[in-house]
């Protein structure tokens, strides 16, 4: 079992990696913008299994109790000879994207890629999950049930472009650009001013990843 320091140590390396802070991951695994977990593993206490389980869910670890474990069904090719996790032993070479965590919708996702095209795309595989947005402010956005797939990993850039964020319990895309802390919210209508977040207020939102892949079912 592992002491509180070195799942501590495992927690900071992976929030480095995915470029999220103590605050956000509170946000993100309790709902609120809390770090009390984060500071008792620094003080050497054990926190509670669910609170722990939260926090690694956010972070894409897995925490378990018991043996491994199986694949789902279908996912992995049972007679493949190489590594079943590697995105070449999925069946057909369509690899599954995941739900966002822990904002996960019900079942399985909709959507999978190829893996030969996510490569000739740039895009890592292991860093993308499928959202479902419960509003999209895009130009030319089709009306209908949309499905986002997201890089929670990407860089916040000077320049607009296509992203997830939460605002008040609710799911939203929309265009942003990152300005040193400042965020700028573009609307999707020409007729509507954009929204200058500074600093000091750009804690509001909890920006979730950039869009890399958007689909639209549309509606009866």
């Amino acid at each position: 079992m592992q002491s509180p320091a070195e799942i501590l140590t495992l927690f900071e390396s992976r929030m480095t990696e995915l470029g999220i802070t103590q605050a956000e991951l509170g946000a993100r695994a309790f709902g609120k913008q809390d770090n009390s977990a984060i500071q008792g593993l620094k003080r050497g206490s054990s926190p509670a299994f669910d609170r722990v389980a939260a926090m690694a869910d956010v972070l894409g670890l897995e925490l378990y109790l018991g043996k491994p474990r199986a694949w789902p069904a279908g996912f992995a090719d049972p007679d493949a000879t190489s590594n079943p996790r590697a995105p070449e032993a999925v069946r057909g070479d369509y690899l599954p994207i995941p739900w966002h965590v822990p904002i996960k919708g019900a079942g399985s996702s909709p959507v999978s890629f190829s893996y030969a095209w996510m490569t000739a795309n740039g895009l890592i595989p292991d860093r993308l999950s499928a959202i479902i947005p419960d509003h999209v402010d895009l130009p030319d956005h089709l009306s209908g049930s949309t499905v986002a797939v997201i890089d929670a990993r990407a860089q916040r850039q000077l320049s607009f472009g296509p992203w997830t964020y939460q605002e008040a319990g609710s799911i939203r895309v929309a265009r942003l650009l990152f300005d040193h802390g400042n965020i700028v919210i573009m609307p999707g209508s020409a007729d509507r001013p954009a929204r200058l977040l500074p600093e000091a207020d750009a804690s509001t939102i909890l920006p979730l990843g950039r869009v890399v892949w958007m689909g639209v079912v549309p509606k009866d």
